[in-house]
């Protein structure tokens, strides 16, 4: 046999053996990095700051690089965080993998504040109907997202008082559901004194949760490596009232509700948000109960479940009512603003 045949299989082989050891020390090495984030606290965020999280989506396990105003600051692994100290003002803010580019966000950062970004692979590449490999030749811009997520802290909007409690929010599923906690923060968030948005596929310390997820057929909650559903996570987070805030089938809804566990805290289950419904009965809801008015009491009153008595814009949801009825402790005056009262 020719020599040179002998010199190319060998050289071949001893290439896919080199990639291989790479491979495998590459991919213990992110394993490792995943670990630390996991039992470590969250690193001293700056001042005037860019924050980036990245979910826990492990499509890839190789860091994302992170690209500010053009330049390489640093890169990010899944469920990493990451903070940049920046000048106050616009910056551009882009991830990049290979030849892989997501769209690009403009962070307005103010002086004293976070501007907070969360990042990883779109959903749409997970399962059995993700798009093929060609895809990521040809819209190299459509495989990465970068989302900003407003920093909520405690707001006046002409309140003298606010709630002495927290309030938090969790994504378990990413990039889809980002509207839907943008908005909800957006209109509650000012009502209580802190505000705790948690990194994706993470639970925030807190009073009162909203969670959005979707449910598998069993009721239980997707985007979570453990089979859990919304009393495992009450118990997890000893919060008083857990609200699937993201829409779900009816018959999952059923499901989840009929799962076992301990009933330490009152569910609510999501099943049409009716628009802006959602977040303007839950904010009148808080308002009742801000005054006084405990939970069962102010629900019954807001949403009497008669057809003919039903507000238009109540949400279909579905109330556990499995901690009793429970009050609000008395509002206090509202505090100064501080920039730090959400992660």
């Amino acid at each position: 046999m020719d020599p040179l045949i002998y010199l190319f299989v060998g050289s071949f082989v001893l290439v896919v053996a080199i990639a291989g050891i790479w491979g495998r020390i590459s991919y213990r090495n992110q394993l490792v990095r995943i670990a630390t984030s996991r039992q470590t606290n969250l690193p001293a965020r700056p001042q005037t700051s860019i924050s980036i999280e990245r979910d826990g989506g492990r499509l890839w396990l190789r860091p994302l690089n992170i690209y500010i105003d053009g330049k390489k600051v640093g890169e990010v692994s899944p469920e990493e965080v990451k903070y940049f100290d920046v000048a106050p003002g616009e910056h551009a803010v882009e991830m990049r993998l290979d030849w892989l580019r997501s769209l690009s966000v403009v962070a307005d950062v103010t002086r004293g504040q976070s501007c907070h970004l969360q990042c990883g692979i779109k959903k749409m590449f997970y399962g059995a109907n993700a798009p093929i490999w060609s895809y990521l030749i040809f819209h190299p811009r459509s495989v990465l997202y970068l989302e900003q997520i407003p920093s909520f802290g405690p707001r006046t909007e002409n309140r003298s008082t606010v709630i002495p409690l927290t309030v938090g929010f969790a994504n378990l599923s990413g990039d889809d559901l980002v509207p839907f906690l943008t908005e909800d923060a957006a209109a509650i968030s000012p009502m209580f004194k802190n505000t705790n948005i948690a990194p994706v596929t993470r639970f925030p310390s807190c009073e009162i949760l909203f969670l959005y997820a979707h449910l598998r057929q069993d009721g239980t909650l997707a985007g979570i490596d453990v089979p859990a559903g919304l009393r495992q996570v009450a118990q997890l987070t000893s919060t008083t009232l857990v609200v699937l805030a993201s829409p779900n089938p009816s018959d999952a809804a059923q499901k989840s509700a009929a799962l076992p566990g301990q009933k330490s805290a009152n569910l609510v289950l999501t099943l049409n948000r009716n628009g802006d419904g959602f977040s303007r009965f839950f904010r009148t809801l808080f308002e009742r109960m801000e005054v006084g008015t405990s939970l069962l009491h102010a629900w019954v009153e807001l949403a009497p479940q008669h057809p003919s008595a039903m507000p238009s814009f109540a949400p279909a949801t579905l109330l556990l009512a499995e901690a009793g009825d429970i009050r609000f402790p008395d509002s206090v005056p509202t505090p100064s603003i501080s920039t730090d009262a959400a992660l």
